[in-house]
């Protein structure tokens, strides 16, 4: 008796090979994805390893190489001491604690880098980077959400009276705390602006303050952006003084050695800043 014949194989459907063609074609274009991806950062590695640079200078207080990094065109029409206002402006920059960009492009010798910098506090500015290739690449603009590096008045804007800001040290005492020291300081601050308020005159200062070590390294703990604020009234439209006072605690047994509390006294009014250093040796 003869064998039935075999069943004729069937082939693969119609379907089959439209998802095979199209998960090729998404697989191409994963690949291609990633490429393009792969190539800008590593295009922009440079723009970014400046940028984070300027950040971890900043932090460290030296503030001398944080703006050499700007470009040349920055640097002609902004002093140091703009750019140093600048970044007092912003804890992003001041007191940065990390740093995401979330778009890079870069054509020719030119670079851009959007994300944003958080802050040792935990406030989060959203800024955009400018930068030119001069060599190295240099940071040309830092861009925040209402203002930029390149085009913010020199000076920290202002005018009138606030141009005279002036800080003195009232005092500074020291004394033993438990196993570690306190140091407590007060300076006066004049010359800063005032708004008309009622039959009166309205002041908004406020105080940052930066410790450093005698390795000349910031010392957290003992650092902190808007420490104090001082909101209050005064009679007097020109020459008005406010005081503020300050408590440094070390818990431990500090290193010996020559520290400075740096002392940043911006006014809201006369949008306008000035530094200042009170230096104490321990123990």
């Amino acid at each position: 008796m003869a064998a039935p014949p075999l069943a004729p194989k069937k082939g693969r459907s119609p379907v089959f090979w439209i998802g095979l063609g199209c998960c090729g074609c998404l697989a191409l274009v994963l690949v291609f994805v990633g490429l393009v991806g792969g190539f800008a950062v590593f295009a922009t590695r440079g723009a970014v390893e400046a940028v984070r640079a300027q950040l971890t200078e900043i932090k460290a207080g030296n503030m001398d190489a944080a703006y050499k990094r700007m470009s040349n065109a920055y640097r002609q029409s902004h002093t140091e001491t703009d750019f140093g206002a600048f970044v007092a402006r912003h804890p992003g920059l001041k007191e940065n604690s990390d740093s995401t960009f979330t778009t890079r492009n870069v054509q020719n010798d030119k670079a851009q880098l959007a994300g944003y910098l958080m802050a040792a506090s935990g406030a989060k500015e959203t800024v955009r980077y400018e930068l030119v290739k001069d060599g190295d690449w240099k940071i040309d603009d830092i861009k925040f959400e209402g203002e930029s590096a390149a085009t913010a008045q020199a000076g920290g804007g202002g005018g009138g009276p606030g141009e005279a800001l002036q800080i003195e040290t009232l005092f500074v005492h020291k004394e033993p705390a438990g196993s570690g020291t306190r140091v407590d300081m007060k300076v006066r601050v004049t010359g800063f602006s005032v708004k008309p308020e009622g039959d009166a005159y309205r002041m908004d200062l406020a105080e940052d303050l930066e410790t450093i070590g005698p390795d000349g390294q910031r010392l957290p703990a003992l650092s902190r952006m808007g420490l104090e604020t001082l909101h209050d009234r005064t009679p007097q439209a020109t020459g008005a003084a406010a005081e503020f006072a300050n408590t440094l605690t070390f818990t431990n047994s500090p290193a010996p050695g020559s520290y400075a509390a740096r002392l940043t006294i911006r006014d809201h009014v006369g949008q306008n800043l000035k530094a200042h250093e009170v230096r104490f040796d321990l123990p």
